[in-house]
């Protein structure tokens, strides 16, 4: 059997009876490791059905975040590459690691898509990109990360 790094990073809470313990904590919330890990398994069937494959890349344009760390699992558990980038930078940064990485998928949200569309627009052929919201039952438990997705150009 193939290692998975997503599996290597979620069943170790699993096999030690975590379940329940916290394994996140912000902003006064806390995520147990079978949210965490529930919540990764629906990213990763999404990211699936996307048409998301084993050893493609992911770029994350995102914030930290709880949902970061529940999309950043969901992606290694599909098998694909989560590929980061400071925010800090700009779009002539993110240009050359689109380029330079060619990722199938961006992950962004509202507020980095401006960031995105800059660097977008000099890119010969930009990846298919998915805007991720997280429905306000995620938060609670009960619901999964819910994929927006938009089309710079169809595959």
């Amino acid at each position: 059997m193939d290692m998975n790094a997503g599996l290597e990073l979620l069943a170790p809470a699993a096999e030690q009876g975590w379940g329940e313990r916290p394994a996140l904590r912000c902003a006064g919330e806390s995520f147990s490791y079978a949210r965490l890990t529930r919540q990764a398994h629906q990213v990763a069937h999404a990211l699936h059905a996307l048409g998301l494959r084993p050893e493609e890349r992911v770029l994350f344009l995102l914030p930290d975040s709880p949902e970061f760390v529940t999309l950043y699992l969901g992606v290694l558990l599909v098998g694909a590459v989560p590929v980061g980038f400071n925010l800090r930078a700009g779009a002539e940064e993110l240009g050359f690691i689109v380029e330079d990485s060619q990722p199938r998928l961006v992950l962004l949200d509202p507020a980095t898509f401006p960031l995105w569309q800059a660097a977008a627009s000099t890119l010969e052929t930009p990846p298919a990109l998915a805007c991720w919201e997280v429905v306000p039952t995620a938060r609670e438990g009960h619901g999964a990360h819910n994929p927006r997705n938009t089309s710079v150009r169809s595959e």
